[in-house]
């Protein structure tokens, strides 16, 4: 078993590391740190500081499945702010791949989108943010981005395209935050953990941390996330929103502080974030193509080739 997880370490960090390399091309210093811990920890329960949500109404909130599982399904139970989604003890599997928005907005192709995940029931609970989704006839169309559960190294974070099912889906990107969770992709931060990703034209960004540590991150950090570029296949309009999977029968997830919205970035914040994007792309080909634990050698920058690579989680 050590060696299996040894094995599972040394592929994550072939694939994974450059994806975080410290580009400072964004909103704050590398080194900038957040608030003392002090400033809100006695009115936030032990947090720094409770994110601002929107009021969404629960009756504006759409779900849809992106990769089903026989019968399999999840419950949401809606309230201002918070929502809990749960897997009933008749499901059978824990594959199940679902997302969530509401209806409170046109689609659009730029938005931001914001959830606190506040507890989880589950071995292989997973998290995340979906964007641009959009219904296709019978298939739901999206972007996700999701914590890895892939042997367990919550470390990483996953971006993919969805067009219908697990076998047509896409790996775009992936990240490898251990300053921000540990230095062992295995490592984890106290929940709740805040996630953000936004869509900028042909650029997705987001970033993670634990409410506990920190109140916020700036855009750009790449100790807490990264900025990718976007095949142009997938730069369409659609609405903004989260996701949640693997649930077994069961288990559940707890979510807070929803926000999603359209976004408007002026043409300098645009281009920055485009350039945070293609500066991390050109670092990830020139690893990958080094490395002997990718067996899929990437296409190019705003392109990606067949298959899921190495960590489909």
């Amino acid at each position: 078993m050590a060696t299996v997880r040894g094995w599972l370490l040394a592929a994550l960090v072939g694939s994974l590391l450059v994806t975080v390399a410290p580009v400072n091309i964004g909103d704050a210093p590398v080194g900038a740190t957040s608030p003392p811990a002090e400033a809100n920890r006695a009115a936030a329960g032990g947090l720094l500081g409770v994110p601002t949500a929107r009021h969404h109404s629960p009756a504006s909130f759409r779900d849809a499945v992106l990769t089903p599982q026989g019968f399999d399904r999840y419950r949401y139970d809606a309230a201002q702010n918070r929502v809990v989604v749960s897997a009933p003890q008749s499901n059978r599997g824990a594959n199940l791949r679902s997302v969530w928005w509401s209806n409170d907005d046109p689609p659009v192709v730029d938005a931001q989108s914001c959830v606190t995940w506040s507890s989880f029931d589950g071995p292989l609970v997973q998290a995340g943010i979906a964007l641009r989704v959009r219904q296709e006839g019978d298939r739901t169309v999206a972007l996700t981005v999701t914590n890895n559960v892939w042997a367990g190294a919550r470390a990483g974070w996953n971006v993919h395209a969805w067009s219908g099912d697990w076998e047509t889906s896409r790996l775009l990107g992936q990240a490898l935050l251990t300053e921000a969770f540990g230095e062992s992709v295995f490592q984890e931060p106290p929940l709740p953990w805040r996630i953000c990703a936004r869509t900028v034209g042909a650029t997705l960004e987001f970033k993670a941390w634990s409410l506990r540590e920190h109140a916020d991150v700036a855009w750009g950090d790449p100790r807490y996330g990264t900025a990718i570029l976007l095949p142009d296949d997938v730069v369409r309009a659609g609405r903004a929103g989260w996701y949640v999977g693997h649930l077994g029968g069961g288990d559940r997830s707890t979510f807070t502080s929803l926000d999603a919205r359209p976004l408007s970035l002026s043409g300098l914040d645009a281009l920055t974030v485009r350039e945070r994007a293609a500066a991390g792309c050109v670092a990830r080909v020139t690893a990958l193509a080094a490395s002997p634990w990718v067996q899929t050698r990437p296409a190019g920058c705003g392109q990606v080739a067949p298959g899921n690579a190495v960590t489909p989680g």
